[in-house]
């Protein structure tokens, strides 16, 4: 062989070890834009529970918010029922 010979095989002997290096970083570089890709598809899930998550939370404070209120009501009405049988029987002559 000569000269010129063994310096083309030993450059495409560097020109090979390179590709494989490169195909191994571009393997890496896929299994990385995969992962990825799963993450960015797990937020947007994620956003959409938490978004349903606030729609059921405000509905709950609303629920909780009425409840309130109604036991409110129910405690003022029997204050005032109270109230009404104290002087019935304030009233009673027996």
């Amino acid at each position: 062989m000569d000269n010129f010979q063994q310096e083309t095989i030993s450059r495409l002997s560097v020109l090979e070890e390179k590709t494989n290096q490169h195909d191994g970083k571009l393997n890496s570089l896929e299994e990385k834009t995969n992962v990825i890709n799963r993450i960015a598809t797990l937020v947007e899930q994620q956003v959409e529970i938490n978004k349903d998550a606030q729609v059921q939370s405000r509905e709950q404070f609303t629920t909780l918010t009425e409840m309130n209120n109604s036991l409110r009501n129910l405690s003022k009405s029997y204050e005032k029922l109270d109230n009404r049988v104290e002087i019935l029987e304030r009233s009673d002559p027996t």
